[in-house]
């Protein structure tokens, strides 16, 4: 059996999370000893599945109904398999959008310049520098000033950039 404390450093977890997720009755057999919450094996097991089922983006309330359907018993397989199946897509759909903008950083996949929708309708080609020619990512964009973004990149890289005209020190400013 462990205390909050010691479950709280063992999954890197606030103890107000803890606490919140036992008051939301994701632990509904946890025991307590004189007030205080002891976790045992299943406390453990159940926080494993909790922090799997959050990081794959289910919703407490989705968390809680899950740990619900086990309490239940084998008769609510299929509703488990069918929450499984749907944030198992969901997962695949993220990884796929997040692997689209890694190629973009990074120049596996070239950025498509202001005017793409006229190209492919007959209309200009790529301009020279675009990054387009040469499958350059945006971030090589960004790094090399003298290729010109398109133009929401520029617009977010003025909203990200830092003021690099000011002349900094690394011992700090006035020293």
């Amino acid at each position: 059996m462990y205390t909050i404390g010691q479950v709280s450093k063992m999954f890197g977890l606030p103890i107000s999370t803890l606490r919140y997720y036992d008051k939301e009755g994701l632990f509904p057999s946890m025991s307590r000893e004189g007030g205080i919450r002891r976790f045992g094996d299943q406390e453990l097991e159940a926080l494993r599945v909790i922090e799997c089922l959050k990081r794959s983006g289910l919703e407490i309330r989705e968390i809680k109904r899950f740990m619900q359907w086990c309490e239940e018993g084998p008769s609510t397989y299929a509703e488990r398999g069918e929450l499984f199946e749907r944030r198992r897509e969901a997962v695949l759909q993220q990884m796929e959008q997040m692997g689209a903008a890694l190629a973009r950083l990074t120049g596996e996949e070239t950025i498509p310049a202001e005017g793409t929708a006229r190209r492919e309708r007959g209309g200009s080609q790529a301009a020279p520098g675009s990054g387009q020619e040469t499958g350059e990512g945006l971030a090589q964009q960004v790094m090399d000033s003298r290729t010109p973004l398109p133009g929401y990149a520029q617009r977010m890289v003025r909203r990200s950039k830092p003021n690099m005209d000011r002349k900094s020190t690394a011992a700090g400013p006035g020293q």
